[in-house]
């Protein structure tokens, strides 16, 4: 049993890996002796593989964020899952604020 699930893991990884050197090397020919140089792998990747923006250093983004209105949303945010959580809990809630009962 193990031995058979060994040859299948190790077929698969055959079969994946022929077809990576197809894509890479390209559907467009049959490759030759020079594709597989090292000099050939290099002009493959580079005919193939074509980098982004991104990649290729001409793109740049700046993200900046507005501190006062972030602190602002996040503190009514966190005020109003308090003031919930105290009505949920029964706690006799006044206005905007939580009101101790009994001092504790």
């Amino acid at each position: 049993m193990k031995n058979n699930s060994l040859w299948i893991r190790t077929a698969i990884i055959i079969v994946v890996t022929l077809i990576g050197i197809y894509l890479v090397i390209g559907p467009r020919r049959v490759p030759t002796r020079s594709d597989f140089s090292w000099q050939g792998i290099k002009n493959n990747l580079a005919n193939n593989i074509n980098l982004g923006l991104d990649l290729k250093g001409g793109s740049h983004l700046v993200m900046r964020v507005k501190t006062d209105e972030y602190l602002k949303t996040l503190t009514e945010n966190s005020a109003q899952a308090a003031l919930t959580a105290a009505q949920d809990a029964k706690l006799p809630v006044s206005g905007n604020s939580v009101a101790a009962e009994n001092g504790t």
